[in-house]
C-alpha cells in the first residue's frame, strides 16, 4: 500500500503521508517572489498587528469570498466506510453517541445525505487548528490599494524568505508550518471527492489553495499555519445557530520578525483633512497634527512607531504621469519616500522626497 496519496488539479499537486502528525503539502512550478505585500485598512487592530509584528491567521469562515476554503468544495460520491465514522466519533474515549447502535443510525442517515454531517464535523476539527495568512506579490497595484486600504491604510513590504523563516521560528513547538503557496486560480471551482482519500488532509489543503480566476489580479500567496487551538468563529456564518468554539482572535495571532519588513507605504489619503490639521509649508513639506477624536490615539501610536522603527523606510503612494513610446500621457501608480519627524507632542513634519 502506498504511504503517500495525492491529488493533481490545474498543474498543482496536493499530497500527504498517512502519518497522523504529517502536514499536507503542495507542489507547484511557480517561482516565489522576492517580496510580498500586505495591504491593511486603517483600523486599530491592524495598527496593533503592525506595531506588535503579528499576522491574524484567518479561519475560512472569515475570508471575503464565500467559496474560498469553503465546505462547498467537499463532497462524497460514495458512502464513507463505517469504521471511519467509528474512529472519528470516538476520539480519545469521548463520543457524541451513547451506543454503537446510535452511531450506526446516524451513519445510515448521513450516508444517504452524502455524508454531509461527517464532512462538516471533520472540517470543523481541521479548521480549528489551521489559519490562513494572505499576501500579494503586487506592489503599486491600482486595484489592491482601493479594495484593501480604501486609499487610507498602509502596505507592508516583506522580504519573502526572511518572512517565511521568521514565521516558522515564531510558531510554538506544538505548531505546524504547512508552507507558502501561490493560489491555484481556475476558471471553475471543482469540489473534491473526499471518499477517494483515507483522510481529509488533502481535500482540506486543496480547498485553501483553489480560487476562481476572477481573483487572479491579486497574485495572492498564502502561508498556511497550524496551532493546536485556534478556534472556530461559527457565529460569523449567515443564519448560524452555532456559537463560536474556543474562539479568541489572539489564538490566531502569528508572530513574524520585524527584520523581514523592507518598507511601509502609506495610502494617498493617509493624512485626510478630516482627521488632521494640515499646514502646507511648501510643495514638499507639510505639518500635520491629528485631531482629537476616535482616531487620535491610533494615529499617534502609528506615527511614533514609524519614527522609532522605520524612519528611513516610509513611503507614500502616489500617482504619476508618464508617456508611452508614442508620447501619449498615461497615469501610473507609484510611491515616493517620505521623512516623518516629530516636532511637538502630537505634531509632525512630513517631508516628501524625490525617489
Amino acid at each position: 500500500m502506498n504511504e503517500v496519496e495525492g491529488y493533481i488539479f490545474n498543474g498543482f499537486r496536493y499530497y500527504s503521508t498517512y502519518k497522523n502528525d504529517a502536514l499536507p503539502l503542495v507542489e507547484h512550478d511557480k517561482i516565489g517572489p522576492e517580496y510580498l505585500y500586505k495591504y491593511y485598512p486603517l483600523f486599530d487592530y491592524h495598527v496593533e498587528s503592525l506595531v506588535n509584528s503579528h499576522f491574524y491567521a484567518s479561519h475560512p469562515f472569515e475570508l471575503n469570498d464565500i467559496l474560498d476554503s469553503s465546505l462547498f468544495l467537499f463532497f462524497a460520491s460514495q458512502p464513507i466506510e463505517f469504521n471511519v465514522y467509528e474512529k472519528f466519533y470516538d476520539r480519545k474515549g469521548k463520543t457524541a453517541f451513547d451506543t454503537k447502535e446510535e452511531l450506526r443510525d446516524f451513519y445510515n442517515k448521513d450516508t444517504i445525505n452524502g455524508c454531509t454531517d461527517y464532512i462538516f464535523h471533520v472540517y470543523g476539527i481541521l479548521s480549528y487548528k489551521f489559519g490562513i495568512i494572505s499576501l500579494s506579490e503586487n506592489e503599486n497595484d491600482p486595484l489592491m490599494w482601493p479594495h484593501y486600504t480604501q486609499e487610507k491604510g498602509f502596505q507592508i513590504k516583506f522580504n519573502s524568505q526572511l518572512l517565511a523563516d521568521s514565521i516558522q521560528k515564531g510558531l510554538p513547538n506544538n505548531g505546524g508550518y504547512v508552507g507558502l503557496f501561490p493560489m491555484n486560480y481556475t476558471e471553475r471551482l471543482e469540489p473534491i471527492d473526499i471518499s477517494k482519500f483515507r483522510g481529509i488532509k488533502i481535500p482540506f489543503i486543496y480547498s485553501t489553495n483553489v480560487k476562481l480566476d476572477k481573483w487572479k489580479y491579486e497574485n495572492e500567496w498564502r502561508f498556511i499555519v497550524s496551532k493546536p487551538k485556534m478556534g472556530v468563529p461559527s457565529s460569523k456564518l449567515g443564519f448560524s445557530v452555532l456559537e463560536d468554539h474556543d474562539f479568541n482572535p489572539r489564538f490566531r495571532y502569528i508572530n513574524y520578525g520585524i527584520e523581514s519588513v523592507e518598507s511601509i507605504c502609506l495610502g494617498m489619503n493617509f493624512f485626510p483633512g478630516r482627521d488632521f490639521s494640515v499646514q502646507k509649508k511648501s510643495e514638499m513639506e507639510y505639518e500635520v497634527e491629528p485631531k482629537q477624536g476616535e482616531n487620535f490615539c491610533m494615529y499617534i501610536k502609528l506615527l511614533d512607531f514609524f519614527i522609532d522603527s522605520f524612519k528611513e523606510k516610509i513611503f507614500l503612494s502616489v500617482v504619476k504621469k508618464e508617456r508611452d513610446k508614442d508620447g501619449t500621457i498615461f497615469l501610473k501608480r507609484s510611491k515616493e519616500r517620505v521623512e516623518i519627524e516629530r516636532i511637538g507632542l502630537a505634531k509632525y513634519k512630513i517631508l516628501r522626497t524625490v525617489s
